[in-house]
């Protein structure tokens, strides 16, 4: 409502009209396969992800060991 208020003090002749649209619904038809895909996906990503942190955890405290600037 404030940037519609700003926007009709600024040019009265310029209205902002905005809404919520949803999206629509993935219907129960989703396959078996698809179900798996996606919680084997949700499961190995985490783990993908926390397998990288220590080594950039080591990059960042050889960086402050050694006083490495990049500019």
């Amino acid at each position: 409502m404030i940037s519609r208020a700003y926007l009709n003090y600024l040019n009265p002749e310029v209205w902002l009209i905005s809404g919520v649209q949803y999206m629509p619904m993935i219907g129960d038809d989703v396959s078996l396969i698809m179900k798996a895909i996606n919680i084997t996906g949700a499961t190995l990503f985490p783990f993908a992800l926390a397998l990288l942190l220590p080594v950039f955890l080591y990059t960042i405290v050889l960086e402050k060991e050694v006083q490495q600037k990049y500019i």
